[in-house]
């Protein structure tokens, strides 16, 4: 049996459309049903469904469900605006760092969110997030679970970092210029590695050509 071709044409909210949207439609066989996709992100909005109608403010579609077509047919995306905004910035809330305004999470109420892990500064340590400016102490790890009920600002804690001499030794224990001039001084965390192998600080490892590398407190380890 031949059916007629028809369309299902997919747009935004308010009826207008983009290149999210266009490749979305489909044509298909009357009579036969098609799978509605997923409805294109929007920033701040929590994506609900689909409708017939634009500007609805309730889906009549859920993303991944069939629907029969029986004629061209448009449906429009329908979203519902996040109540609260979860803000992360520097220990005195002054940055505008797009590393930071990345971290944005937009979220409902009681929504549990994970907070993201502190954008790296070098010749620090990341500690975790507080709910004050200025403050040492983290109150949260990154990774750790948050349950939103109003708007919330976290703050970044840091502390310096301390760094380490880093000297390379035969494996007999002994050394001369050619593994004295590997010497190096690092931060803490730095990975250390040869001939594909590594070696966190901290630990004492043998490389593959039995070097030793031995970890010395620093001065501010003192």
């Amino acid at each position: 049996v031949r059916r007629t071709s028809l369309k299902a044409s997919f747009y935004d909210q308010t009826g207008k459309s983009s290149s999210n949207f266009t490749k979305l439609n489909q044509v298909i066989g009357k009579g036969l049903s098609i799978t509605l996709p997923k409805v294109p992100e929007k920033t701040g909005y929590q994506a609900l469904g689909w409708s017939k109608s634009k500007n609805a403010s309730k889906a009549s579609y859920k993303a991944g469900g069939k629907v029969v077509v029986n004629t061209t047919t448009s449906f429009y995306a329908v979203y519902r605006k996040y109540p609260y905004e979860i803000i992360f910035n520097n220990n005195s809330g002054t940055s505008k760092s797009q590393a930071y305004q990345a971290l944005k999470i937009y979220a409902s109420s009681n929504q549990v969110v994970t907070l993201p892990k502190l954008p790296k500064a070098t010749g620090y340590i990341n500690l975790g997030w507080t709910t004050s400016k200025g403050k040492t102490t983290p109150l949260y790890k990154e990774g750790s679970r948050y349950k939103v009920k109003k708007n919330k600002k976290f703050y970044a804690v840091r502390r310096k970092s301390k760094y380490y001499k880093v000297t390379f030794f035969r494996g007999d224990g002994k050394t001369d210029s050619s593994y004295q001039k590997l010497a190096k001084t690092v931060e803490e965390g730095t990975v250390i590695g040869k001939i594909g192998e590594s070696a966190k600080l901290f630990n004492k490892d043998n490389f593959g050509e039995h070097l030793n590398l031995q970890v010395l407190n620093s001065e501010n380890d003192q």
